[in-house]
C-alpha cells in the first residue's frame, strides 16, 4: 500500500481523517461553485467537530445557520448559541479544556468584544478553530463586509 493512499482512516477518538497528500494531488477535481458559508459548512462536516458555539453577527450569521443544519444532520455533536461574543469564546475554551474539538465563527466587532479570551487560548494551548468573517469596524454602524 502506497504511503499516500490513506483515505478514511480513523484516529483513537474514532474521527475519520484523510492524508493531505491525497487531497492536494490525487483526489479528482470536480468544478463546483460554493459561497464562503457553504465552504465553511463543508469544512466543518469533514472536521468531525464536537462542539460549535456561535452568536449571530453579520455577516457570519449564514455560516452559523448552515452549521446548525449539520447539527440537525448529526455531523456536529453539540451546538450552542452564546449570550454574546465574550461568552462564546469562554464557552469554546471550556469545551476545549474538556477535550472537545471546538469550532466558532465571528466577525470584526465580535472579535473585538471577545479579545480578552484569546491570550487564555494561546497560553493554555487550546486547539480551537475559528472563522473570522470580514466586517468593517467603524461608527456609527457598518454591517457590510469590507469587500463592498
Amino acid at each position: 500500500m502506497d504511503s499516500h493512499t490513506i483515505i478514511g482512516t480513523k484516529n483513537k477518538k474514532g474521527q475519520t481523517y484523510t492524508d493531505p497528500y491525497h487531497l492536494f494531488f490525487e483526489a479528482p477535481r470536480i468544478p463546483s461553485f460554493f459561497t464562503g458559508s457553504e465552504v465553511i459548512k463543508e469544512a466543518i462536516r469533514r472536521a468531525s467537530v464536537d462542539l460549535m458555539v456561535a452568536y449571530p453577527i453579520t455577516p457570519q450569521s449564514e455560516a452559523a445557520a448552515l452549521i446548525g443544519e449539520l447539527y440537525a444532520e448529526g455531523y456536529v455533536t453539540d451546538y450552542m448559541r452564546g449570550e454574546n461574543e465574550f461568552g462564546v469564546m469562554s464557552e469554546c475554551a471550556g469545551g476545549a479544556f474538556g477535550g472537545a474539538r471546538v469550532f466558532t465563527t465571528t466577525a470584526g466587532p465580535g472579535t473585538m468584544r471577545a479579545m480578552e479570551n484569546f491570550p487564555m487560548w494561546s497560553g493554555a494551548r487550546l486547539p480551537i478553530e475559528m472563522i473570522v468573517t470580514c466586517r468593517g469596524i467603524n461608527s456609527p454602524l457598518s454591517i457590510q463586509p469590507d469587500t463592498l
